[in-house]
């Protein structure tokens, strides 16, 4: 539904395929790993993650955008396939992945949304035949113009629970918001599929050449699929949800060579099975431009903070100064 709204803003013509969807299997390759997620606050191609996020492709999307569908298959020997200390099981992995790439550029919205359904076949063991869903997504839509925006992202991606094996495994390369490398090729029966998604409505607001002045709340979701019993000295996702409001106005060009911020957040983090966290942050900053090469900035602030750990995170006065 989140994307079906931004798709609904990005106006323009929607091809079935692209030109991208005539490349060699080489080309489309390139794709395969995706090496940041995520969404800025401005409204432009840029802000979903431009040539990051989707390498040379993101460069090439036409207006009104395109949809690319693709298909590759690999063959993958394994000689240790339980990641077992002793009696390695050997096995050949034949990886069968069918994707769909959709790219929407509009005058009012910027989607992108890449999705994976990845199909494991093991040769010797075929019980453990298995498949998994994978998607990186992001949109920004402007509601009102040069106004009220709403932003937005969603994944899913594999994560083992335990030392063996740990970290994030998808098919677009290793996942780098929950860190850690790997496959899902290897079984560990301690794998567990995260689901995250944001959304984020903000305005902003310029206070002619003085200040720009931004309002944003903004709520995740992080759930975890429950395949399997956590293993032994499990370390892996909690379900959460968090909603953080925060407040911001920077100086404009007016004050280059005093530039000035004032910032508020409180971000509030309940978990499913463990204690809730609060930060609360108000800090004010002030700089001095001496020259292009150098300047100087100090900043003071309180904070209110409430971690889940087992010292007390505590509040008080925050400040820092220093020379860029």
């Amino acid at each position: 539904m989140v994307w079906l709204f931004f798709l609904l803003f990005a106006t323009g013509p929607w091809p079935g395929t692209g030109a991208m969807a005539q490349e060699s299997s080489a080309e489309v390759g390139s794709r395969d790993r995706i090496d940041y997620i995520g969404t800025s606050p401005a409204f432009s191609p840029e802000a979903l993650g431009g040539a990051t996020y989707f390498g040379k492709d993101a460069e090439r999307v036409p207006p009104g955008g395109t949809v690319v569908p693709e298909l590759s298959v690999k063959e993958v020997f394994t000689d240790n396939l339980f990641l077992t200390a002793s009696d390695e099981a050997q096995d050949f992995v034949t990886e069968l992945t069918p994707r769909i790439n959709i790219y929407g550029n509009g005058r009012r919205a910027t989607v992108r949304v890449n999705y994976a359904l990845q199909g494991l076949l093991y040769a010797d063991n075929d019980d453990e035949n298995t498949h998994f869903h994978q998607l990186f997504s992001s949109g920004v839509c402007e509601l009102v113009r040069q106004l009220i925006f709403i932003d937005g992202d969603a994944t899913i991606t594999q994560q083992n629970r335990t030392d063996t094996g740990s970290g994030v495994f998808t098919n677009f390369g290793p996942g780098i918001f929950l860190g850690g490398v790997g496959d899902n090729i290897s079984v560990t029966g301690e794998r567990t599929t995260v689901t995250t998604y944001r959304l984020s409505p903000y305005l902003v607001h310029r206070l002619g050449d003085w200040a720009d002045a931004e309002l944003r709340f903004e709520y995740d979701d992080v759930s975890q699929s429950d395949e399997d019993e956590p293993v032994g000295d499990s370390r892996g996702t909690t379900d959460s949800t968090s909603q953080s409001y925060s407040a911001k106005i920077e100086s404009g060009s007016r004050f280059n060579e005093l530039p000035w911020s004032a910032t508020f957040e409180r971000r509030e983090i309940d978990y499913e099975d463990a204690d809730s966290t609060t930060f609360q942050e108000l800090l004010g900053t002030v700089g001095f431009v001496y020259s292009r090469e150098l300047s100087l900035v100090g900043s003071l602030g309180y904070e209110d903070n409430s971690f889940r750990s087992a010292e007390d995170a505590g509040s008080g006065i925050i400040w820092d100064v220093g020379v860029r």
